[in-house]
């Protein structure tokens, strides 16, 4: 969609806040909806004309003196200044839109985002941060202040406003609209939530965590030590498990839920004592479901619905991540939290999901026909790996061979070694499965002798890899991507961005992040370029729905439309069909989608 500059209304609020109370240690809806809350002033700039700050009583009418109806909305993190605009003045623009988000998506995971980056990067005028820091915990404002933060609200908006039209000239107009629907789901919340099955899953996390120390006889304090834990499984004559740190490169303790070694002194000992010391540790060790259950109550105290917070292009691979505090994303499919979210009065919740999308779209970059073939026929492609590896007919393959068949299609075909795919198999859920070294060995040669096209593609992309190290090289068009100087064109004309591509002391290729030195190969770049690819499918197909219906949640390869009942089945046959057509850019790839619809959020 083309932005009309003229309907732009850029905006930022000045809000009470103090050492305890502010964005950095709560919630954005938690923050928003408190009591504590209050509006100091806000900054706009209408189109492009001269920016105007309104204080206090002033900011009411001013607001509601805009006639928002064809009005584009235009922040630095929207979901903030958006959601305030409509939780408390009840203000809907038409149309959404963010700096934060183009940001991520535009320059990558590699750097930060924040206005203050943003500005430097852009020769503006930096952040007056003297001045905010100066306004913590301060009610009401003297004249002084008033003039400080004037000038630093509005230099707020304006480069704000200057970001904007930075990043605009090339960002896929497409995109803009995922932004947009991506807002709206915090913006124009429609979610409930039923307090009752929130507060059971809160007393159910404290009471089990209860239980499990009083059962252990061990203080929270030593299960949470990890020398003190150590020295207790010590005691007891256990070699406490170790590892090589990721980050040191140095020995550390293996007492993490993905570690293999550590689960195993649960599963495999015959030590009662032990393996409730263990189980002990990984839960109070875990506080996510209680912390969520406890931020999801805070939230909905007013009975208001909830606002459902994803970081468009947060990750790495363009695919949206969580945000404030809450991650909807992972809540557990048959757990108590995700039934607790339902569709307001009248309404249901049409929630479709795209069917092996990354064994598929892997497949198809690969040109491995076969795989393509069965997925086309509708056939079960985990299946069929399964039966090849039990040597029995795919009518015979039990569920828990079919699982195991779904880890080897979707994780060799990331070119995962034997070793890693044992330890793999040893913490997958829901069916963890010990098998040997040489079963391991065995497993992932088969595999690979299975599908010798996405074996090459390994190799292929490596050397595509290779060539983004180099400044000077003509781009390189490889299937429907194209490689260029730490990039990866997608088909949407979004980059993922390989920041410093080159190679350590050692030889080993690698770029840089935020946390660190990250290895890249041929393996890993391929996931990496499959899920942009995968996120590329589902997003023009949100953006088929999301003009029809209103999105309410989307949890990487599912979406949720929140509609009328009257609506339902002829909005859950309109979304499989969005989700059942594949993309201009890759016409034969076979997509598929499954889904149903209910009041809950149950599927």
């Amino acid at each position: 969609m083309e932005i009309d500059v003229n309907k732009l209304i850029t905006l930022d609020f000045e809000t009470y806040w103090d050492s305890e109370f502010s964005l950095s240690k709560l919630p954005t809806g938690v923050y928003v909806r408190d009591p504590k809350f209050s509006i100091h002033c806000v900054g706009i700039k209408i189109g492009a004309a001269p920016t105007k700050v309104v204080f206090y009583d002033d900011v009411p009418a001013v607001l509601r003196g805009i006639d928002w109806s064809d009005k584009v909305l235009l922040c630095h993190n929207t979901a903030f200044d958006g959601f305030i605009l409509s939780d408390r003045f009840d203000i809907r623009p038409a149309f959404y839109l963010d700096t934060l988000s183009m940001a991520r998506a535009v320059l990558g995971s590699g750097v930060r985002h924040s206005l203050d980056h943003l500005s430097v990067r852009f020769n503006l005028p930096q952040k007056l941060s003297v001045v905010l820091e100066s306004t913590r915990g301060v009610v009401r404002y003297s004249d002084t202040m008033i003039e400080a933060v004037q000038q630093y609200c509005a230099r707020d908006v304006d480069n704000t406003f200057f970001v904007f039209l930075k990043l605009l000239p090339n960002f896929p107009a497409a995109e803009l609209e995922l932004i947009d629907t991506t807002l709206r789901m915090y913006c124009r919340p429609l979610l409930q939530v039923n307090r009752t099955l929130v507060q059971e899953e809160l007393d159910y996390q404290t009471t089990t965590k209860l239980d499990l120390l009083a059962r252990s006889g061990v203080t929270r304090e030593v299960l949470l030590s990890n020398d003190k834990f150590a020295a207790l499984l010590e005691s007891k004559g256990v070699d406490p498990p170790t590892k090589i740190s990721p980050r040191t490169g140095k020995p550390t303790w293996a007492f993490a839920k993905s570690d293999p070694d550590f689960l195993a002194l649960m599963e495999e000992t015959w030590d009662e004592d032990i393996r409730q010391l263990v189980e002990a540790r990984l839960i109070v060790k875990s506080t996510i479901g209680e912390t969520r259950a406890a931020r999801l109550l805070k939230v909905s105290e007013s009975d208001m619905p909830i606002p459902v917070m994803l970081k468009y292009c947060g990750a790495h691979t363009t695919r949206w991540s969580a945000g404030d505090r809450m991650n909807f994303q992972n809540f557990p499919r048959d757990g108590r939290l995700r039934k607790s979210l339902y569709a307001p009065k009248g309404h249901v919740l049409v929630v479709c999901d795209s069917a092996q999308i990354e064994a598929r779209v892997n497949a198809w970059l690969a040109g491995q026909t076969d795989v393509l073939d069965k997925f086309r026929a509708g056939e079960d492609v985990y299946k069929y790996m399964a039966a090849r590896i039990f040597n029995i007919d795919v009518a015979e393959v039990t569920k828990t061979q079919r699982f195991l068949g779904k880890v080897c299609v979707l994780a060799l075909g990331y070119g995962m070694g034997a070793d890693k795919f044992r330890r793999t198999l040893k913490i997958a859920k829901p069916s963890p499965m010990d098998i040997s070294e040489s079963e391991a060995q065995e497993i992932t040669n088969n595999y690979r002798s299975a599908s010798p096209q996405i074996k090459q593609q390994w190799q292929d992309l490596e050397v595509c890899a290779q060539d983004m190290t180099r400044k000077t090289v003509v781009p390189r068009v490889w299937k429907c991507l194209e490689f260029s100087h730490e990039k990866v064109r997608l088909p949407n004309g979004l980059f993922m961005v390989y920041d410093d591509i080159g190679y350590d002391d050692e030889g080993q290729l690698g770029y840089r992040t935020l946390k660190g030195w990250v290895k890249l190969y041929g393996g890993l770049i391929t996931e990496n370029i499959v899920q942009g690819l995968a996120r590329t499918i589902v997003a023009e197909q949100m953006t088929m729905v999301a003009r029809r219906y209103p999105i309410v949640l989307m949890t990487h390869d599912e979406m949720v439309a929140c509609v009328r009942k009257e609506e339902a089945e002829e909005a859950l046959a309109f979304t499989l069909q969005c989700m059942r057509t594949p993309p201009a850019w890759g016409p034969d790839i076979p997509v598929n989608a499954e889904g149903g619809f209910d009041e809950i959020y149950s599927k």
